[in-house]
């Protein structure tokens, strides 16, 4: 079975992909979470072969010309969809833990200030200033005209393709019975995301969009969501909360911690690199490394970006490992099991290994 899961950033889409994986993780599946778009190619195509039981993709609909795609390769495809008004509030949040961004300290270290700022006088600082942060570093990421094209696509998508909408609101309330059925699955409300995309969750609530903007905001907002909010049945008041409150766990404290968090991996990677005299001191997966790096801190990185095939070369690397027995149990089985989905991927060291497998085993 083929699966899709499609939506606007920050709509739903990872939660949906993590509960399908959970419910076919037991199956000889293929998953695949946000390809850029040479592995999106190849994606699709082994996505059409169906040589693997289930194949599980997650893309945004920003990454595609939704009028393009050819969805008839999938047999279920689901839209998730997010009160708008929490969405803007999310990405605002989780646009600064993405490199090019915490990696100007000068434009972090106002952004923290002004987010502390937000959460003791709610009312006082509006999306606007936060909105013209971005904007004074060069980062206009909340521009109209990209907000307009999300909203517009996740309702030509709703109109012409065959495909299962499901709210983000309700996976939170537990509603996913119908979700369910429409994917002959036993899909689970109660999802805890693996490590490689684990930072993604924040607050796990909704309309909390109340709380952070402000009448301004609302006004501004308004001309732009409502279509959307109505087309979706949303609930189209902007009615705000008496007396604001925003708690700095979930804004200033979620994107210190999270950055932090990725550093963290990034420097245990890069002195990995370092070891294994690698150039530009990035790591490349693929190659053994030094047997000592083989730690289960090394491994749990390596499986994540191999199960979720982000990089063929994690999945070879991985596979090598139960070869050799370097911090695994040696296992020719799951070895050949990883290369041969390696190969199937499109890397071509994997495929020249599997040849060696095979003149082996005859």
């Amino acid at each position: 079975m083929n699966y899709l899961v499609i939506g606007m950033q920050k709509s739903g889409t990872t939660v949906t992909y993590q509960a399908i994986v959970n419910a076919t993780k037991d199956t000889n599946s293929i998953y695949i979470i946000e390809p850029n778009r040479k592995q999106l190619s190849q994606a699709l195509a082994c996505i059409k072969s169906r040589k693997y039981e289930n194949y599980v993709l997650k893309i945004l609909t920003s990454s595609i010309n939704v009028r393009n795609f050819d969805f008839s390769i999938f047999d279920k495809v689901v839209l998730t969809v997010r009160d708008i008004r929490d969405n803007l509030i999310s990405r605002f949040l989780h646009r600064p833990t993405q490199r090019n961004y915490y990696q100007n300290r000068e434009f972090m270290n106002e952004l923290v200030e002004l987010l502390c700022k937000k959460s003791d006088f709610p009312q006082e600082i509006s999306l606007a200033q936060i909105r013209a942060l971005y904007d004074k570093y060069g980062n206009p990421a909340f521009r109209n005209s990209q907000l307009r094209n999300d909203l517009v696509d996740s309702q030509y998508l709703r109109d012409n393709v065959d495909l299962f909408c499901i709210k983000y609101e309700d996976f939170l309330e537990g509603n996913t019975s119908d979700l369910s059925d429409y994917l002959l699955l036993d899909i689970s409300s109660d999802i805890t995301l693996d490590n490689i995309h684990s930072s993604n969750t924040r607050q796990k609530a909704h309309s909390y969009w109340k709380e952070w903007f402000t009448e301004e905001d609302c006004l501004y907002y308004q001309p732009i969501f409502n279509d959307f909010l109505i087309f979706f049945n949303y609930d189209s008041e902007w009615s705000l909360s008496e007396k604001p409150k925003i708690s700095r766990e979930y804004s200033s404290d979620y994107i210190v911690r999270t950055i932090e968090n990725r550093l963290t991996e990034i420097n245990f990677l890069q002195e990995i690199a370092q070891q294994n005299q690698s150039q530009g001191k990035v790591i490349k997966f693929g190659e053994l490394k030094k047997k000592s790096n083989y730690t289960q801190k090394y491994l749990a990185i390596l499986s994540d970006r191999a199960k979720h095939s982000i990089d063929t070369g994690a999945i070879l690397e991985l596979a090598r490992a139960y070869h050799v027995g370097w911090g695994v149990a040696p296992d020719e089985a799951k070895c050949l099991q990883l290369l041969k989905k390696a190969a199937h991927l499109g890397n071509q060291e994997a495929q020249n290994e599997l040849k060696g497998f095979s003149t082996i085993n005859n």
